[in-house]
């Protein structure tokens, strides 16, 4: 009895590349202030053009990890900056610490245009009992993308304490740690993901007049099909077609249709 079936033959693979999805490239750093040991160390991609930190008070290092001073007011802040030529995507991450007489908050902001605007929220150092380190960030940084100097600064936005009065002459507040700039390189991937095409394996339609003996031929009828091999059968013999387009095909033995 002749029975018609589709038996999902495996073909050689014809190995290409393809261009895969470009990802968007990670953050990083353009520019680090670490602060360690009594001294600032700069490091980036562009460490050789990074400013010093600066402020209108005189700073100086606390503790070895700490640089900044007492005798802040509403106003007052730490002044950096860093190009970010050919990057986008600009964010700045540090810590701030801050005693209980020191200012209770401050404010990241960007020159832009001349003026300073405000970049995210506030930042609560939260020094309302004690002496306290917060670290911020990432915060976004707008109108800096790929500039040859990004003006930054870090500014003391109220006039209270910690502990609510008003900032005390001997308040302290510094930068503990870190400040770090990151971007984005502008338009920027990684390299290209390669993979082999995806690739459905061929169907043949066969027809079979009976159970060939194992190293036996059954004839192919018809071209390659596009159809699902029929549900009502299975075959777990293995088959194999050389070269593409030949027409028989080898059975194992190893299981009737």
């Amino acid at each position: 009895m002749r029975k018609f079936l589709a038996i999902l033959l495996s073909l050689a693979m014809v190995l290409a590349l393809v261009p895969g999805v470009a990802f968007a490239a990670d953050p990083v750093e353009l520019a680090k202030w670490s602060i360690a040991g009594n001294a600032t160390t700069k490091s980036g991609i562009f460490s050789a053009s990074m400013s010093d930190i600066t402020s209108e008070n005189p700073l100086d290092y606390s503790g070895g990890n700490r640089f900044g001073s007492s005798g802040w007011s509403q106003g007052e802040a730490f002044y950096f900056s860093a190009p970010t030529t050919g990057y986008d995507t600009i964010t700045v991450s540090g810590e701030v610490r801050a005693s209980k007489t020191g200012p209770a908050m401050v404010r990241l902001q960007a020159k832009i245009d001349n003026f300073w605007r405000d970049m995210g929220a506030t930042i609560a150092i939260g020094n309302t009992t004690a002496t306290t380190t917060t670290a911020f960030g990432p915060i976004a940084v707008t109108g800096v993308d790929n500039v040859a100097k990004a003006e930054l600064r870090l500014v003391v936005n109220t006039e209270l304490a910690g502990n609510g009065s008003a900032i005390a002459s001997g308040g302290t507040l510094y930068i503990e740690d870190h400040i770090t700039i990151t971007g984005v390189l502008s338009g920027g991937t990684t390299p290209p993901v390669t993979e082999p095409p995806v690739t459905e394996p061929p169907e043949y339609e066969v027809t079979v007049a009976a159970d060939p003996a194992e190293g036996g031929t059954v004839s192919i009828t018809g071209s390659l099909i596009k159809a699902e091999p029929n549900p009502g059968y299975e075959v777990n013999g293995s088959y194999a077609v050389s070269p593409e387009g030949a027409a028989a095909v080898t059975y194992d033995g190893n299981n009737a249709f």
